[in-house]
């Protein structure tokens, strides 16, 4: 029988936390979540304040917020409402989109080292278990929701999965709670509220304790996935290319099979990346490493860039769009803003100058009288991978190359011509050196 006290064994894992924000929705799971906390305040070692998400997609969304305003302020519990939109997003339904903003709000809402605790429980956990099992997912989606979890500059926390949905219904009718029904959750076109509402009661009724059991199994699958998860860190260390930011082929050709697609698994998680289907996986596994030298492979899906380069292997989110055809004046400003997909300059020098950018066939003056020297083999040296190479300010004076972001000044000009480029956050993890850039010579 859930009581509030027995919330504080699983808050343990969250001891060191400057803060506890409970993520609130109105809902019955949140409303006991908060208001259990609240009675528990003395007992606790760090402040308690709530946090309501307002999507808008419900004509009652600001009904919602309006009663979790009034619940806060009877417990006498700190609220911030953040109001978000949810857009139509390529590939993602609806709810997905939601979720995804959702979870972007929570990240940027937080402080340093605070735990944000949801109300998931175990009927939660049962129907993520079988909505991971029906898409065929593996140990790490078998797992379904960790209990806790970095998230953002703190911790995402789930204390009532040890609890069903009755059990907390219970115990909110026994106190006479009042909480808000969304009627998103009775539309049994969404996966989960037709395994809440037609299989779960199914199967609870041929085979008692289910939900539990379920939810015993996604433990089962959470211990086998931190013993992958070492696997995948010693492998890492092996493969691991610049602190993991590629893999070496070489090396990762030579782990078997299973141990392969177990690091390009957790490897995709630590670069915070939507994982591949096995599908794609498997295709990384054969044409990228199968593929030639020369040549350069791609394999990507939603939100994903993989491709092969030299010996080493790199992903990446899609970077914005970039109009390599520009050419830019600087009529003598200081800073100049190139898009999200190059990034901005500034410290230009008081000259007229143009921003071009890799077309192929550029030459640029050497440091030696009347020599030039390749563009092409200049960033190829430099290791410049080559599906950004276009994507580097090249300063001209007149129809002269004088300077290239990144690498430094051609010829005689080095002194002259140094700005400051800074690139865009995505184009700056592709780069073989540190950024900001302003070197002197090429």
């Amino acid at each position: 029988m859930y009581q509030p006290p027995l919330l504080l064994e699983p808050l343990r894992a969250v001891a060191s936390a400057s803060r506890l924000r409970v993520a609130y929705s109105g809902g019955c799971d949140s409303h006991v979540l908060l208001h259990s906390l609240a009675e528990l305040r003395d007992q606790l070692p760090v402040p308690l304040h709530a946090l309501h998400i307002n999507h808008g997609l419900s004509p009652h969304a600001d009904d919602w917020a309006m009663h979790c305003t009034r619940i806060c302020a009877r417990l006498g519990v700190p609220l911030d409402v953040v109001r978000v939109q949810v857009g139509h997003r390529k590939a993602l339904g609806l709810e997905a989109a939601a979720r995804e903003v959702r979870l972007a709000a929570f990240e940027q809402a937080m402080i340093p080292r605070e735990a944000l605790l949801l109300g998931h429980h175990a009927d939660d956990q049962a129907e993520t278990l079988l909505l991971q099992l029906l898409r065929g997912s593996g140990v790490r989606g078998a797992a379904a929701m960790p209990t806790i979890q970095v998230f953002g500059p703190g911790w995402m926390c789930r204390p009532l999965l040890g609890w069903g949905r009755a059990e907390l219904r219970e115990y909110a009718r026994s106190l006479g709670l009042s909480w808000v029904e969304d009627e998103s959750n009775q539309d049994e076109a969404l996966e989960r509220n037709f395994l809440r509402k037609e299989i779960v009661p199914r199967l609870a009724g041929h085979r008692g304790g289910v939900v539990k059991a379920l939810a015993r199994s996604a433990r089962h699958f959470a211990e086998a996935r931190c013993l992958l998860e070492e696997r995948a860190d010693e492998d890492l260390a092996l493969v691991g290319v610049d602190g993991g930011r590629r893999l070496n082929t070489v090396a990762l050709a030579a782990l078997h099979h299973a141990r392969r697609c177990n690091l390009l698994r957790s490897w995709f998680d630590r670069l915070n990346l939507p994982p591949p289907d096995s599908t794609r996986l498997e295709r990384i596994c054969t044409e990228l490493l199968a593929a030639r030298s020369d040549h350069i492979p791609l394999v990507e899906w939603p939100g994903v860039e993989v491709r092969r380069y030299r010996a080493e292997i790199h992903a990446h989110r899609p970077l914005p769009y970039h109009d390599a055809s520009a050419v830019v004046r600087t009529a003598g400003v200081r800073n100049l803003d190139l898009g999200e997909g190059c990034g901005r300059l500034t410290d230009l020098p008081a000259v007229n100058l143009e921003v071009r950018f890799r077309r192929g066939g550029e030459r640029c003056a050497s440091r030696h009288p009347g020599g030039t020297s390749d563009l092409k083999r200049k960033l190829q040296t430099a290791g410049v991978v080559p599906w950004i190479r276009d994507r580097i300010p090249l300063l001209y004076v007149g129809n002269e190359l004088v300077y290239i972001c990144g690498l430094g000044g051609c010829g005689t000009t080095a002194s002259e011509m140094a700005p400051t480029w800074v690139p865009s956050d995505g184009l700056r993890t592709l780069l073989p050196f540190d950024g900001p850039f302003r070197q002197t010579n090429a």
